[in-house]
């Protein structure tokens, strides 16, 4: 099936998402059919097949290039492996069709352009910084645009408040994921994956202290949504994939980035995100601790509201 079969059978606001991505002045919503939207992103990776490489990981990069010379059958694989080509998924860069992942024929050429042009050394950097500030954002969801240039710069990753704008504004992996918002006079850079940044944006959080993460921790964040240089979290993993299969264990520790993201400690909620089935309860139990809070120091978000609105004394 090419792309251009492909798309009439999907949802138009899963189309225009890529849309937005990858054309540079797009219509809006309401003025752009699915057609013009599919010959306006062909044309773009015709004109411009590098923009391709920007949407994706350097470990996508390479799927895309076993996928040029070969189908690659459906096989049961691990979360990584289903995070990875849920990705080139949801950009339409892969199809699936006989139980096996595909790149649609009309954009095939596009591809093979853009792996032409692609540059180890420049896209693992690029790659590199993208998952550090896609980690950051998750482990905090919402942080000022201060304590984002603060914390990257503790991690090497140099920006100011302009070229840190332009970076989220004009690429398109961070399209859909991190955004920068004006709330009170201070710019903020949120999470657009959980949405909940309007409940904890509120809040004064300056008095709290934040989890700190190695580079190598809030990278792996950045790519698969858990610590996996946690001892913990490797094994936890570990037993979900011998147990579930990877679309379950996407769902399962989106419940938990939620769950410990309020700091819920509610065990029939728990119960709930492990069906009621004992074993995976205690897993879960023990890999709660390295599952990152967005807010802070045990506190729920009543008690946090109640802090940032308590007067100060003053001596």
């Amino acid at each position: 099936m090419t792309l251009k079969e492909y798309l009439p059978k999907i949802n138009k606001e899963d189309i225009y998402n890529l849309y937005e991505k990858v054309v540079a002045r797009p219509k809006e919503y309401s003025k752009v059919t699915r057609k013009n939207m599919y010959e306006e992103i062909k044309n773009t990776y015709i004109e411009d097949p590098e923009i391709i490489l920007k949407m994706i990981s350097t470990e996508e990069v390479h799927i895309l290039k076993a996928l040029i010379s070969e189908n690659i059958s459906i096989k049961r694989g691990g979360y990584i492996d289903h995070i990875l080509f849920e990705n080139l998924k949801n950009n339409f860069l892969i199809l699936v069709e006989n139980e096996e992942y595909y790149i649609p024929k009309d954009i095939l050429n596009c591809i093979k352009m853009a792996i032409n042009l692609y540059n180890e050394e420049i896209y693992s950097l690029k790659d590199i910084t993208d998952s550090l500030l896609i980690g950051l954002i998750r482990v905090n969801n919402v942080l000022s645009i201060t304590e984002t240039l603060d914390i990257l710069k503790m991690h090497r990753c140099i920006f100011t408040s302009k070229s840190l704008k332009d970076y989220i504004k004009t690429n398109p992996r961070l399209k859909n994921v991190i955004n920068i918002i004006k709330y009170k006079n201070t710019y903020y850079v949120i999470s657009l994956e959980n949405l909940f940044y309007k409940d904890i944006i509120s809040i004064n959080k300056s008095e709290f202290e934040r989890q700190k993460f190695s580079t190598e921790e809030l990278i792996s964040f950045g790519k698969y949504k858990i610590n996996l240089f946690k001892k913990e979290v490797y094994e936890f993993l570990n037993y979900l994939e011998a147990h579930l299969e990877p679309i379950y264990i996407n769902q399962i520790i989106d419940e938990l980035i939620i769950y410990m993201g309020f700091d819920i400690n509610d065990k029939k909620v728990l119960n709930s995100i492990s069906d009621n089935i004992k074993e995976l309860y205690d897993a879960l139990i023990k890999v709660i601790p390295f599952i990152p809070i967005w807010i802070y120091n045990g506190n729920n978000l009543e008690n946090l509201r109640n802090i940032a609105n308590t007067p100060k004394n003053e001596n």
